[in-house]
């Protein structure tokens, strides 16, 4: 049997995997406005976000790019989460989670980060702590400009 922390931790697993297999907003825009790229040159994951603004929320993201699970699985949950955020929204859940996933919890609401908070295992793990920033680095950039 297995107990509530193991079960938590299969949960979040299959959450990733689910992510990586079958990503979320996966494609290109026509005409988009705003477009960030990251890449981790260590690794060779690489992400490349597009995003449809419209007064001042980010009305549709959507990704493509190659990397690793935890690389892929993070982008999609990324545009599941902007996606009918304001810009200030946005930056400030982007925030919330970079903290997050460096393991930074106080503050921090993990229901607002949805799918994100399945991502928690990797703050036990510093290399992939880049992966999994990698998305929100990247449009971060973006918003910020």
């Amino acid at each position: 049997m297995l107990n509530a922390e193991e079960q938590l931790e299969g949960l979040y697993r299959g959450v990733i995997m689910d992510h990586y297999r079958r990503p979320r907003n996966r494609g290109n825009l026509a005409g988009s406005g705003k477009v960030a790229e990251g890449r981790n040159p260590l690794c060779g994951d690489s992400v490349r976000f597009e995003m449809l603004l419209r007064d001042g929320v980010v009305e549709k993201i959507v990704f493509d790019g190659h990397g690793c699970a935890i690389s892929i699985s993070s982008a999609s949950m990324l545009t599941e989460l902007l996606e009918g955020k304001t810009v200030e929204e946005a930056k400030a859940l982007i925030a919330s989670a970079a903290h997050f996933l460096k393991g930074e919890r106080d503050g921090v609401d993990e229901e607002e980060l949805g799918d994100v908070a399945a991502l928690e295992g990797v703050a036990k793990f510093p290399v992939r702590i880049k992966c999994a920033l990698l998305p929100f680095v990247a449009v971060r950039g973006a918003l910020e400009d």
